[in-house]
């Protein structure tokens, strides 16, 4: 878990400057591009690599327009 949250802050800050050094270089259409394909491959990675876990029954789970109208918290009175 805390390696994943540690990329929430690294990502912008290390993926902007290398981003932009290469969209410089080579143009932001390739630099787009060549990110869309490792994207793309990073899918079908995890797609063949990650196990399958189940996730929970289809009658456990709570359909979206209910969980939408959900409140987090009572309105307080003024």
């Amino acid at each position: 878990m805390a390696f994943a949250m540690a990329s929430i802050p690294a990502a912008p800050s290390l993926g902007v400057p290398v981003g932009t050094l290469h969209g410089k270089a080579v143009g932001w259409q390739l630099t787009f591009g060549i990110v869309t394909i490792q994207t793309g491959l990073l899918i079908i990675w995890a797609l063949w690599k990650l196990p399958n876990f189940s996730g929970q029954k289809a009658e456990d789970r709570v359909p979206c327009n209910r969980m939408l109208r959900r409140t987090v918290c009572a309105p307080s009175s003024l």
